[in-house]
């Protein structure tokens, strides 16, 4: 993840070829994660950045609160339209 103070557009990602500019709060590297594959992105700040490391336990962690969040704001509106 892009740390959040960081200023727009530090980082470029080359990704099959094209190139991203992300944005601070951004995140790279999902998709070696969910599919336990290699990476398939190169990364490369334009500048000296700071940035965020999480393992594949922490992120599936995350991964499983954002759902559970979601799942809840469902539940939440399907029970207003029930009453």
């Amino acid at each position: 993840m892009v740390d959040k103070n960081l200023e727009s557009e530090e980082i470029i990602i080359k990704y099959l070829k094209k190139a991203t500019r992300l944005k601070s709060g951004d995140s790279f590297g999902e998709l070696a994660l969910l599919l336990s594959a290699p990476r398939s992105a190169t990364v490369k700040a334009v500048w000296d950045s700071e940035m965020a490391t999480i393992d594949k336990k922490q992120f599936l962690n995350i991964i499983g609160k954002v759902q559970e969040i979601q799942i809840q704001k469902v539940r939440h509106h399907l029970r207003a339209i029930e009453t």
